[in-house]
């Protein structure tokens, strides 16, 4: 190798070192960590102002809107919000607090999933927007990718969320990273529903009428403490206790997963009437199976007794922790009636039972006393063959003589 061939090769190595310095430098201007204030606030809003809440993401979208009497879903054609949920994920927005700023280059957002959510777009985020009654924008937020820690525990999960990377959409290329990993931003609107349903308490019968003559049957108790038995039982007939008492249980237990449009027609519907010891008779309509849940309708009727006192309320003044009255009960569930509920499949199936399925089994037969396949049998006593002479007692047998020919 000559001197000129070692220049060039000195050049060379040169310009790559100089561009290779400008590359690292330039990544490092577009993603620089700055310094945050103990008040900053990720974005600032009226939160009194906010009268709908927009969510969505390369998925879909929820739109939770604020009515004079509560918080709707408008994906459900307006059927109620949780209210509590609603109220504390406003909370979290506006409380939420950077533990972390960086200023990060618009080819930087991918890393932490901060794109603008399209349909089909890769790293995209989710969007929240928040207006007012004049839909007019007070906030919006973006919401990236969860920050991960690694857990110290070492039978636990190797990583856990612990955070978000968050992006204010009129701060744009500032990227915050938050302590709260906001595992409540979800676009699915059944998520977001006021999951409030029938209270069922003390039954004393419930009763099936299907579309077949098997799914006909009714059970009934005398009182709260006495055993279900069938009110009209057939000869032979005897309630399975077990199954019983899985079905009131199921009756206790109703919940729903979703709604459906108030539009929505059940086909052949089979009918669960309940009737309580308080005075509440419920009747459900059962359509037919869709996926893992049955739509199902309810309808309520109470025949209460006269007014009584209210009770009084809680020491803490919460009135949702004193009981309601039976004439409040019916009000709130009456709400109910009027649209289609999706219930789970495993609970409806208990109340669809055929009426051979409640029947106690007949007990297993006592074991035979037949011989096992393959034993040898007895063989049968002699009739012929002289018996043998009895031993007389303390003695010895008598002799018996040899047969003729024998010595």
């Amino acid at each position: 190798m000559n001197s000129r061939q070692l220049t060039l090769i000195l050049v060379v190595a040169l310009i790559l070192g100089v561009v290779g310095w400008m590359l690292v430098r330039r990544s490092t201007n577009s993603w620089q960590t700055e310094p945050v204030a103990a008040d900053e606030k990720v974005v600032q809003f009226p939160i009194n102002d906010v009268a709908r809440i927009t969510i969505k993401d390369g998925n879909g979208e929820v739109n939770l809107v604020r009515k004079t009497d509560g918080w709707v879903v408008r994906e459900r054609t307006d059927y109620p919000a949780n209210f509590e949920q609603v109220s504390r994920f406003l909370q979290k927005l506006w409380n939420l607090k950077p533990v972390q700023t960086l200023q990060v280059g618009p080819s930087q957002l991918g890393r932490f999933d901060l794109i603008e959510p399209t349909k089909g777009a890769k790293n995209s985020g989710t969007s929240v927007e928040l207006k007012n009654q004049d839909d007019k924008r007070v906030a919006a937020l973006l919401v990236g990718k969860q920050y991960l820690k690694k857990s110290s525990q070492s039978f636990g999960p190797g990583e856990y969320p612990a955070g978000r990377y968050v992006m204010p959409e009129n701060k744009a290329e500032r990227v915050s990273l938050v302590a709260d990993p906001l595992q409540d931003v979800v676009t699915k609107p059944e998520r977001w529903l006021d999951h409030q349903f029938l209270k069922i308490e003390k039954p004393k019968s419930i009763a099936l009428a299907g579309a077949s003559p098997e799914r006909q049957w009714k059970l009934v108790r005398e009182n709260e403490s006495a055993e279900w038995k069938f009110a009209e039982p057939k000869p032979g007939e005897e309630l399975d206790k077990t199954k019983a008492t899985a079905i009131a249980s199921t009756v206790g237990n109703l919940s729903f997963t979703d709604v459906l449009d108030p539009q929505t027609t059940l086909e052949n519907p089979s009918t669960v009437t309940i009737e309580t010891f308080g005075g509440f008779t419920y009747t459900l309509k059962i359509g037919r199976l869709k996926g893992e849940s049955y739509p199902v309708t309810v309808s309520i009727e109470a025949n209460l007794p006269a007014a009584t006192p209210s009770p009084s309320p809680s020491p803490n003044g919460k009135p949702e922790e004193a009981a309601k009255s039976p004439a409040e009960k019916l009000a709130s569930e009456k709400k109910l009636e009027g649209r289609p509920f999706l219930l789970n499949k495993f609970s409806i199936e208990q109340l669809l039972k055929n009426r051979a399925e409640l029947i106690q089994a007949a007990p297993s037969p006592s074991p035979s006393t037949t011989p096992m396949l393959g034993a040898p049998a007895k063989a049968p006593a002699n009739p012929t063959a002289p018996a043998s002479p009895a031993k007389p007692p303390g003695g010895k047998a008598p002799h018996t003589p040899a047969p003729p020919g024998r010595r």
